[in-house]
């Protein structure tokens, strides 16, 4: 078999190690760790490389036999190049090229974390703070998938790589870190089980070029390489006893936070016969369980099924404080009106009603109709005030309880315990290594044990047959093909004096911010609404306006010490014409009324007068010249008979002239008679006075009687007339 070996410099062909004056070429592989190759060539120090720093560097083992095939066994990127020259003999340039775990070395490894920008706005982005045992999305790893989530992460940043088979491994608690490189990630990975390798293979392609594949293998997916006794230069084997463990006691503790409350607690698992004095006892910190709680107290209270008994009168008076001012037998409640949809049975007194505690509420005007009368507070103690009144306040209804309503507003579970690590740890521990070292020689390296795999001796002790002793370095001497394997446990996990997994336990530290990964505007479903629904009970004393039945005024003169009462009564209104009945409403209105007159003229001015408005049909006041003249002297009596008005036309006066007379002892005006146009004398009757409603219709004429009505001049626009009017109670002339 003819075997010639090459070095293949970034894209360029590969060329053998004599043209390019390589004279001697080290390969070192070393199970989790860094691989490299080391060649010299000779030639003037002080030239430019041959191989610049970076450059890619692979090395390719050719077999120029019948059927010609390349096997590459190594490819990094040159990183060191020191030069030498020894007095006046050889000068040599050296390069070292470092395999890809250096480059794993280099590459800082960070995870994807949401959080808010400026704006509130959720962007993601990678931050130097990772979780060991999960991804970005959260999902929980192994240590294998941790692994293969970091080579992931490497190749997303430009690391030359592939991704092979990578051994599941153990369930880990999770490790929270800090600026940390992608390697170190890896290692602490291996330390749960430090007889697990992780190699390179070189002889893998992408595009054409050749691309190393991470691997991660168990002892019992190893392949197995024997090398006979005799075949050997030197051997030597010492079985590591003392590091097999008889058992594994695992100690879980962590601190929960239950409402405020600390409750501490903790969790074991075992494996081996942990009786024994040298069992390993390991202490993992995990992180502790969160639940947080709400409270809401809630005080109601349920509305009067009647309204009209003392519980509803009672109701009524603590929203409306001012039927507080009255006795109870002082008013009644007629009806009770709600205007909203759902008729919850109780009034939100304190407290709210929140979403989350699956009650409901609904804002509601409540309009309540009660009779009431205001009594005089002097003898004979009168009706005052009459009134039918809507009220109306707004209530919050629900159909919440009185009690304290409890949720839990987040619950953050503890850390999981990692299943089955004492077992695993406990199948790494418990293995009888066989730490030490054969060397061996051939005219061309084969290349054919390597770490990844374990080595059987033949022709030894019986042991060393079955040992599968775990490859961890291989240093292949290209030029004099020599080869020493180390075998056993491996030094750069510490796993050759248990501090491995000492420092698995100790070197982490649990993940605060694991449930902070997600969109900072999520809660996993813990979110709770805020407090809704507060009672906001506001009485609007009397909306819509009061509506009274009877208002009275009174009120004493304190010069006569004589009370007098201003008494509007609406019930008391009448219409002396049928035709004339519908509801009236007096409210202030602007007139002219007669302030004086002469014998030519009447004197009009505007007052405000309480008047409804006008109705029935318009009396005509003829305005001209003219006097009226009483034939007696002194003041008229009420029930004088006979009395004698003369109306004399003079100055004009061309229409029938209606008389008025004062009478001072009743303190009342009686309508006369209407004069026509020259000079009709009339008698004044009895009783026809002006306090009541008359409706006329068409003016009145002479000797026409108009009963008991009153009336009052009045200007309607166009001529005078007469208005029936309301006289409350005429007191003075």
């Amino acid at each position: 078999m003819a075997i010639t070996w090459l070095i293949k410099k970034d894209a360029a062909a590969p060329a053998t190690l004599d043209s390019l004056g390589v004279t001697s070429c080290l390969l070192s592989l070393k199970a989790n760790g860094v691989d490299s190759l080391a060649f010299t060539v000779t030639g003037d120090f002080v030239a430019a490389a041959a191989f610049p720093f970076a450059s890619a560097v692979a090395l390719i083992r050719r077999d120029t036999s019948a059927s010609p095939t390349d096997r590459c066994v190594f490819k990094g990127t040159v990183e060191s190049i020191p030069r030498q020259a020894v007095g006046g003999g050889t000068e040599d340039i050296q390069y070292v090229a470092l395999g890809p775990a250096y480059a794993l070395q280099l590459c800082d490894f960070a995870q994807e974390w949401h959080h808010a920008d400026a704006t509130g706005a959720d962007v993601t982005s990678y931050d130097p703070t990772v979780v060991l045992g999960e991804d970005n999305a959260g999902t929980r790893l192994q240590s294998g998938g941790t692994i293969a989530h970091v080579a992931d992460y490497a190749i997303s940043r430009g690391v030359s790589l592939l991704k092979g088979t990578l051994a599941a491994g153990v369930w880990t608690p999770y490790d929270e870190r800090t600026n940390i490189t992608c390697w170190d990630a890896i290692v602490s990975m291996l330390r749960y089980t430090p007889d697990y390798v992780a190699w390179f293979d070189y002889d893998t392609q992408s595009e054409g070029v050749y691309v190393p594949t991470l691997n991660v293998t168990a002892p019992a997916a190893m392949a197995s390489v024997t090398k006979a006794i005799t075949a050997l230069d030197s051997a030597a084997f010492t079985p590591r006893l003392d590091l097999r463990v008889p058992g594994i006691l695992i100690t879980y503790r962590w601190t929960g936070d239950w409402d405020g409350q600390t409750v501490k607690r903790r969790s074991t698992d075992s494996a081996g016969n942990i009786s024994d004095p040298r069992r390993v006892s390991l202490v993992y910190e995990l992180e502790g369980s969160h639940a947080a709680f709400i409270t809401q107290d809630i005080e109601v209270e349920n509305y009067p099924e009647d309204w009209t008994l003392a519980p509803g009168k009672a109701f009524l008076t603590k929203r409306i404080p001012w039927l507080a001012q009255m006795a109870d037998t002082d008013w009644s409640v007629i009806a009770v009106t709600r205007d909203g949809t759902e008729a919850y049975p109780a009034s939100l007194i304190n407290g709210s009603v929140p979403e989350w505690t699956g009650k409901e509420t609904e804002q509601e005007t409540f309009t309540a109709e009660i009779i009431y009368e205001v009594k005089s507070a002097v003898a004979p103690y009168g009706v005052l005030d009459r009134c039918r009144r809507k009220l109306s306040f707004t209530s919050l209804s629900t159909d919440a309880v009185t009690k304290t309503y409890r949720r839990m507003t987040e619950w953050v579970s503890a850390e999981p315990v990692p299943p089955d690590l004492a077992a695993n740890l406990y199948a790494s521990w418990n293995r009888l290594h066989y730490d030490g070292q054969v060397s061996y020689s051939e005219q061309e390296p084969s290349v054919d044990a390597r770490p990844g795999m374990v080595l059987l001796v033949s022709g030894g002790l019986t042991e060393w047959s079955t040992m599968s002793a775990i490859i961890q370095d291989a240093v292949i001497d290209i030029a004099n093909g020599s080869t020493t394997l180390t075998v056993g446990t491996c030094g750069r996990l510490e796993a050759d004096n248990l501090m491995a997994v000492y420092r698995a336990a100790r070197g982490r530290r649990y993940a605060y911010l694991r449930l902070g990964r997600a969109n900072p505007s999520s809660t996993d479903g813990n979110q709770i609404a805020g407090s809704s629904g507060m009672p906001n009970d506001r009485i609007a004393d009397g909306v819509p306006a009061c509506e009274r039945q009877r208002f009275a005024v009174e009120a004493m003169n304190p010069t006569t010490e004589v009370s007098h009462r201003i008494d509007l009564a609406p019930e008391l209104i009448a219409h002396a014409a049928p035709a004339d009945e519908s509801g009236r409403t007096l409210q202030p209105v602007e007139l002219s009324v007669v302030t004086g007159a002469s014998s030519t003229a009447l004197t009009l001015q505007k007052a405000q007068v309480l008047a409804s408005a006008p109705y029935g049909s318009p009396d005509t006041i003829p305005v001209g010249g003219g006097s009226v003249e009483v034939d007696q002297d002194g003041p008229i009596e009420d029930g004088t008979n006979g009395l004698t008005l003369k109306g004399h036309a003079t100055m004009g006066l061309t229409n029938d002239l209606n008389l008025f007379a004062y009478i001072a002892a009743s303190e009342v005006w009686r309508w006369v008679h209407t004069l026509p146009y020259g000079g009709l004398t009339t008698t004044v009757t009895d009783n026809q006075t002006l306090e009541t409603v008359l409706t006329v219709t068409g003016a009145p004429t002479n000797g026409s009687s108009l009963g008991s009505s009153p009336k009052i001049w009045g200007w309607s626009g166009t001529a005078y007339q007469f208005f029936p009017v309301l006289v409350l109670d005429i007191t003075s002339s």
